[in-house]
């Protein structure tokens, strides 16, 4: 699985994160920083798996921790649209096991 930003979702940085406007629904949503870098992450097309291994490295959280958070977190990026899920193709895609 390769995830992708929805084409509706405009992503502008700020100092506190991002911030991120759906122009399909006008909804507006706020990442604090280690939800930023879990965009990023995934926009640079890490699995799940090795944005855990990225999060504990940054932020010295336990392994159990980060993956109850990114996990919850990533699930609420798809569940509202901001990125969706396409399989992965024989090239060029980075990827790790989910």
């Amino acid at each position: 699985m390769v995830a992708t930003l929805s084409p509706a979702i405009r992503a502008a940085r700020t100092t506190d994160g991002y911030v991120l406007l759906d122009t399909e629904w006008g909804q507006l949503f706020c990442l604090n920083p280690v939800g930023s870098r879990i965009f990023d992450l995934l926009q640079q097309g890490l699995a799940e798996n090795r944005i855990v291994s990225q999060i504990v490295a940054d932020y010295a959280v336990s392994c159990e921790t980060a993956q109850a958070d990114v996990h919850e977190f990533l699930e609420s990026l798809f569940r509202h649209h901001i990125f969706a899920e396409r399989q992965a193709s024989q090239q060029g895609e980075k990827r790790g096991d989910s």
